[in-house]
């Protein structure tokens, strides 16, 4: 796995559907507030906010930084040459994006709904964002540019986590656990 920020320019990504439950519109707004800084965004995914999506990106002028990329099964190699996973949904069932990203040992902010706040703890093993709140993604973008050690602190966390919580092991584990309980409880 690369490490965090091992080139220039930081390397962002949203992964999912271009749908409104997933937030991209907030993300590009906040995004826009931070041009000083060197950063780049892949947005990977499908669906009917495409136009309206690549619309918004040139009227915030993010066209040469902002890069729409299909669905790919490869989500891997997408992470690979990644900084940040950003998660900016509005609401979320489990959040299999986060998980990947933790498990890939990448910086993950996320919008602080549904699973995704059950998944990461704030400052520990990730950031997580109010919800559809453009000032605080752009401020806990912001901040985790200019704080690379820490970033790569939680990369690891996140890593760790998504190795105990969401491995193999740790899934038989508990359902060793669960099936003891059932057939003890005489």
């Amino acid at each position: 796995v690369k490490p965090i920020h091992d080139q220039s320019p930081w390397r962002l990504t949203v992964l999912g559907r271009l749908v409104e439950q997933k937030g991209h519109a907030t993300l590009l707004r906040a995004l826009a507030q931070l041009k000083e800084y060197h950063w780049k965004l892949s947005v990977v995914g499908e669906g009917p906010l495409l136009e309206s999506l690549k619309k918004l990106t040139n009227e915030l002028t993010l066209s040469g930084r902002v890069e729409f990329a299909p669905f790919t099964h490869e989500i891997a190699h997408v992470l690979e040459e990644t900084d940040f996973l950003l998660v900016p949904s509005h609401w979320e069932g489990l959040g299999i994006v986060a998980r990947e990203g933790m498990a890939a040992g990448r910086v993950v902010i996320a919008s602080d709904t549904g699973g995704l706040s059950e998944t990461i703890v704030s400052g520990v093993n990730g950031w997580l964002v109010p919800s559809g709140d453009v000032l605080m993604w752009r401020e806990r973008v912001k901040y985790c540019f200019e704080h690379p050690d820490e970033d790569a602190q939680l990369a690891e966390a996140a890593r760790t986590y998504a190795r105990d919580h969401f491995g193999v092991e740790a899934m038989a584990a508990a359902y060793c656990q669960m099936y003891e309980k059932l057939f003890r409880a005489d």
